[in-house]
């Protein structure tokens, strides 16, 4: 596996009231040979879920939209040595820690939360071994 895309809903995973990173994401970060990942709405990717996947050196391309990610991270992204792109939704981000995150050493795309039509995921199911998701329209 080189590429992943995970999607979820708020209504489905719900945050851990503890802080801890949650399981799935821990798994994620034993994909040593993952180039590229794409998390859309997962309320559970946060700046400390972010600091697990540090152990996924060959990680090339990272899409983030909808997760609870800080300006905490900017640092952490510094530090995958073959990252090459993010893109990233920064609602509440200040105008300053954007300016840092765009002065980082790959190539950046912010995504305003109001640039794309929210769809609401309403069931996520595998088949034949393939993750799916309905969506409501």
């Amino acid at each position: 596996v080189t590429n992943i895309g995970l999607k979820g809903s708020s209504s489905d995973c719900n945050v851990n009231p503890k802080g801890e990173v949650a399981s799935e994401f821990v798994a994620l970060s034993k994909l040593k040979n993952l180039k590229g990942l794409s998390l859309d709405n997962c309320p559970r990717f946060n700046d400390a879920a972010l600091k697990k996947l540090l152990r996924l050196q060959a990680l090339r391309a990272i899409t983030i939209r909808d997760c609870p990610i800080t300006p905490k991270s900017v640092a952490t992204f510094n530090q995958f040595p073959h990252l090459e792109f993010l893109e990233l939704s920064t609602a509440g981000w200040s105008k300053a820690d954007i300016l840092a995150l765009k002065r980082l050493h790959f190539s950046v795309r912010i995504k305003d939360a109001s640039e794309r039509r929210r769809k609401k995921v309403t069931k996520m199911y595998v088949e034949d071994g393939i993750p799916k998701s309905s969506i409501d329209p």
